[in-house]
């Protein structure tokens, strides 16, 4: 009863979780935003867009499609990618290939180059979403504290 001593031993204490590098929770963040405000720019933006630039209902209905191909078409090379290679690259190439289609619809006007544009913020936005869930479950893992065992 009057014993406020820890009933682990030094050597059974476990070492401290190593903690998420920095560099990676930096990249994964800004990705994460690349990708987040070419969905803003899309969800929203868009159609206002899309209106200005002379283009009918079935048009912007089309372009706003393109985006949903994109993230179907992406969704497989995503996963292969990143179990092949890094996660930090499978965030970087995802968050490039985003920052592409954003530059390409702010630039475009016509539809064809727009199509391809929405098409590749969609692959993108995947790519950084798969890669990016897996690195927070990893994260998530290391930071855990370890199961606590019964005494037998």
């Amino acid at each position: 009863m009057g014993n406020s001593r820890s009933s682990t031993r030094p050597s059974e204490r476990a070492s401290p979780p190593p903690a998420l590098r920095r560099t990676d929770a930096t990249l994964y963040v800004l990705a994460s935003g690349l990708a987040g405000f070419g969905l803003g720019i899309a969800l929203f933006y868009l159609n206002f867009l899309y209106r200005a630039l002379g283009f009918d209902a079935r048009a912007i209905g089309l372009l706003g499609a393109a985006q949903a191909l994109g993230v179907v078409a992406g969704a497989l090379p995503a996963t292969v990618l990143s179990r092949r290679i890094a996660r930090r690259s499978a965030i970087l190439i995802g968050g490039s290939i985003s920052g592409l289609g954003v530059v390409g619809i702010l630039t475009q006007a016509e539809l064809a180059p727009l199509f391809i544009s929405a098409t590749l913020l969609g692959a993108g936005g995947i790519a950084v979403a798969r890669s990016g869930t897996v690195l927070r479950a990893e994260a998530l893992r290391r930071l855990a504290p370890p199961p606590r065992v019964a005494p037998h």
